[in-house]
């Protein structure tokens, strides 16, 4: 379950009318983010999506991917393709939208630490960077194990 999604930064040179919201539908659904931006250059491995898990205990777990390499893990284009209008490397100039998704994805491949149990939070911290260091974008929402 997620909750509390926000925009922490954004860049506006490279990105700009970010909005960020967690909703859900019924009492028992799961909470769902969506996210709309206006990416004003051309992205392409240049820009490396990070993003940064922090557990319970303090500790945090990291996994970053550059942009287009993104493309060839068939995990991330099947949830590219299924939750958002971005499928195409480099990412030309326009509007995009990611549409109900749930933090973490289902079909994520990581492995959640052992000692994790129901009700626990973590945060979340999705960032997008120019050549790995120069900030973009920082989302943010904490999600509780279920």
């Amino acid at each position: 379950m997620q909750e509390g999604a926000k925009v922490k930064y954004s860049n506006p040179a490279y990105i700009t009318d970010v909005q960020v919201f967690t909703v859900r539908r019924r009492r028992n659904d799961p909470y769902l983010t969506n996210i709309t931006a206006t990416i004003h250059v051309p992205f392409g491995n240049n820009v490396t999506v990070k993003f940064s898990y922090l557990l319970p205990s303090g500790n945090t777990v990291d996994f970053s991917i550059r942009t287009c390499d993104s493309i060839n893990k068939p995990w991330m284009y099947e949830f590219a393709a299924t939750y958002s209008n971005l499928t195409e490397c480099p990412v030309k100039p326009g509007t995009y939208r990611y549409f109900n998704v749930e933090i973490p994805p289902k079909n994520f491949p990581l492995p959640l630490p052992p000692g994790l149990k129901k009700g626990d939070k973590g945060n979340v911290n999705v960032k997008l960077l120019r050549n790995g260091k120069e900030p973009i974008l920082d989302l943010f929402t904490t999600v509780r194990v279920y």
